[in-house]
């Protein structure tokens, strides 16, 4: 008779812990700490009335060729960085990809962030000099941790990103 009476308080028994032991370990897992990496948030943008989009980029002939690049610090403590921005004309050889035949720095922003600050430099990427009329530039946007190198051509860069120089319209259709 003893055993019959064993059994199923037993079976209670593993049913109570194994329920106390999920509530606990739901528990833990709301409250525990975010375990995401650090990070820089990096990004292109373009003006659209009072707000920033990542849609409509300047196209030559345009009046305004300004574009806002956004960094944000996720990366728990201060962050020193380097904007750096390039204008660089391409060889496009069929089948073979890209290279860069020649790379002309158009400025350069120290920033400062602490953990959690954005903050916006405008750019204007229609200002390229000569480089305005090729049909083969692109805009290199690169960011540096601390301090960039004197002679910056991306190498090395924490992020980077880069927007090609549209020179024609989008079709109005």
């Amino acid at each position: 008779m003893a055993d019959s009476v064993t059994r199923p308080t037993v079976k209670i028994a593993v049913l109570v812990g194994c329920l106390v032991l999920s509530v606990a370990s739901v528990g833990f897992a709301i409250s525990g700490p975010a375990s995401s990496s650090p990070y820089t948030e990096f990004s292109i943008l373009s003006p659209d009335g009072d707000r920033l989009v990542a849609d409509d980029y300047p196209t030559v002939g345009d009046d305004d060729g300004t574009v806002v690049v956004r960094v944000t610090n996720h990366e728990r403590s201060t962050a020193a960085y380097t904007l750096v921005v390039a204008a660089e004309r391409l060889d496009i050889a069929d089948g073979s990809g890209l290279s860069v035949r020649e790379s002309r720095e158009v400025s350069r922003t120290t920033l400062e962030l602490s953990d959690g600050e954005s903050t916006t430099e405008r750019v204007d990427v229609l200002a390229l000099g000569d480089l305005s009329d090729d049909p083969n530039v692109r805009v290199a946007f690169w960011l540096f941790r601390g301090d960039a190198p004197a002679d910056a051509d991306g190498a090395g860069a924490y992020r980077s990103l880069h927007l090609w120089v549209n020179h024609t319209a989008p079709d109005a259709s």
